[in-house]
């Protein structure tokens, strides 16, 4: 089952297969932290998300040719309560040029599996067709021109 609902940036995801012939989805949590796009790369903060089956975040941006994207667990976040996403130029990646058009998501995600064996699934979408295993997300979305 997928079910989503979405409204000026903000969406929410439920991602579960089921048995049976009747099922309601549980929706996760609203998720809106505040973004900070005064530099080329966003920076997030108010990560609060939380409860017994939250597993960690994601970030990213893109803008064009390219994208950054950083997964981070509930356990290397712990109580951190911001993000901001890594210049990795001095490693030889791109950052955007200014004036750039860019966008930027960043997801709360929740599941009654660990995040690491969610990443590590050799068919993600087929653990998620397992009856009993669930993705759900919060995610707030934009864009920005950049600095």
């Amino acid at each position: 089952m997928y079910a989503n609902a979405f409204s000026s940036g903000l969406s929410v995801l439920s991602v579960e297969a089921f048995t049976g012939t009747s099922h309601t989805p549980a929706l996760p949590p609203v998720f809106n932290p505040t973004v900070n796009t005064s530099a080329k790369l966003p920076a997030f903060s108010g990560l609060s998300a939380s409860g017994s089956d939250f597993i960690g975040y994601g970030f990213s941006a893109n803008w064009p040719g390219n994208s950054l994207t950083a997964i981070v667990s509930k356990g290397w976040i712990g109580t951190g309560t911001s993000y901001a996403l890594p210049d990795l130029s001095s490693l030889g990646f791109p950052v955007p040029a200014t004036n750039d058009p860019a966008g930027y998501e960043a997801n709360a995600f929740y599941s009654n599996k660990p995040l690491g064996t969610l990443l590590a699934a050799p068919n993600f979408w087929k653990l998620l067709a397992t009856p009993g295993i669930y993705l759900r997300s919060g995610t707030k979305e934009g864009s920005y021109t950049t600095p």
